[in-house]
């Protein structure tokens, strides 16, 4: 399991490095980092989707989420 999540986060990033005007590949990156633990990664490649469509509300309401289970 350990693999395919590190894995997922290689191929996230290239992503982002290939796509970088894409929230989807953000989302992706985030959604990476959350599975491997790595809140405050997860919750800045959120805020960077975010910036780049500001219409996602699914999004911030997962920043809002995250933020709250860091207090």
């Amino acid at each position: 399991m350990l693999f395919f999540i590190i894995f997922g986060t290689i191929v996230s990033k290239i992503n982002v490095t290939l796509y970088p005007n894409s929230s989807n590949v953000y989302n992706s990156l985030a959604e990476a980092f959350m599975k491997s633990d790595r809140a405050l990664q997860t919750i800045a490649n959120y805020k960077k989707s975010l910036t780049i469509d500001s219409n996602n509300s699914k999004v911030e309401k997962y920043i809002k989420k995250l933020s709250h289970y860091m207090k």
